[in-house]
């Protein structure tokens, strides 16, 4: 060998490649759902033009015969355009005396098509 150096012959030792062992499957868990709170219900007549006068009844009188707490027009005597000018009025508070309170209540939750509807059932 020349120059008097040794040659060192390396012997490169692999480590054993130890094999990974699989994690565990855990399952991710199921989302929580918001508890939000629940807006109230506020209940109104259905948007179709069916319409049940039944409730009227109590205070007009099954044909809407009778002045109601004695005080009311005879509905049964009014036009189809006097029913409506009527009820859009208690619905959106123009219109009543003494029972505007009273039929606010009842004519609120009557969609146009329902109005409609009883003064063409009812009118004149």
């Amino acid at each position: 060998m020349e120059g008097g150096e040794a040659t060192k012959t390396e012997a490169k030792a692999e480590a054993p490649v130890a094999q990974k062992a699989e994690a565990p499957k855990v399952e991710a868990p199921a989302p929580v759902a918001e508890e939000k709170a629940e807006a109230p219900k506020v209940e109104t007549a259905p948007a179709s033009a069916e319409v049940s006068t039944a409730a009227c009844a109590g205070c007009h009188g099954a044909n809407f015969e009778k002045k109601a707490m004695g005080v009311s027009k005879v509905v049964n005597t009014l036009t189809k355009d006097e029913i409506k000018k009527a009820l859009h009025g208690y619905k959106d508070g123009t219109y009543g005396g003494s029972m505007k309170t009273i039929m606010k209540g009842q004519a609120t939750p009557l969609s146009d098509a329902q109005i409609e509807a009883i003064a063409n059932k009812v009118g004149k």
